[in-house]
């Protein structure tokens, strides 16, 4: 018993001792002096007119889920995030013979899209209130979600969209929280 109890003891240490040699640590990887966050102004350079509050509501809620962060009005954060949607872009991702060879009249196949992917691209900063220079340059993500070819595109692509503005502010949260 007390040889399987020593076995266990030094595997433990052995562990540890990785872990420390690895420069792993306990608790959050963010900034240690950005303890809240706000969300400040996007401009909207694209045709989408809800898109700049679908991704000013998906920040907020990406800030709110983050264990380390605290979601704040910009007069009270530590800092604030800024930006604008640079461009959003639909395009054809996947198609699908639609006919086979005994149904085609000449040797042509007929393809047809069924599946499309919109991509959101948004340019944010990161600022401490107070200073001129920004905390975190201007940087880009590129936020993706993918939609089938339904009847009501309009339904979908609104959907589409709005699950890829929430993919871009993942993508910048992660960015903030892990820059340093």
């Amino acid at each position: 018993m007390s040889l399987a109890r020593g076995a266990r003891a030094v595997g433990l240490l052995v562990v540890l001792v990785s872990l420390c040699g690895c420069q792993y640590r306990w608790g959050g990887v963010g900034h240690p002096q950005i303890q809240s966050l706000a969300v400040g102004s996007f401009a909207n350079e694209s045709r989408e007119a809800a898109a700049v509050a679908s991704l000013r509501g998906s920040l907020a809620e990406m800030i709110s889920t983050e264990p380390e962060l605290r979601l704040a009005q910009p007069d009270q954060a530590d800092a604030i995030i800024e930006g604008r949607i640079v461009s959003i872009d639909q395009r054809a991702h996947a198609r699908a013979k639609t006919r086979d060879e005994r149904d085609a009249e000449d040797d042509g196949d007929a393809y047809q899209t069924v599946l499309y992917r919109v991509e959101v691209t948004v340019e944010y900063s990161v600022r401490v209130p107070g200073y001129e220079k920004p905390l975190l340059a201007a940087r880009r993500v590129t936020g993706r979600s993918d939609m089938g070819n339904w009847p009501d595109q309009q339904v979908f692509r609104a959907s589409a969209l709005s699950r890829a503005l929430g993919d871009a502010a993942t993508q910048v949260i992660a960015e903030i929280t892990e820059a340093w």
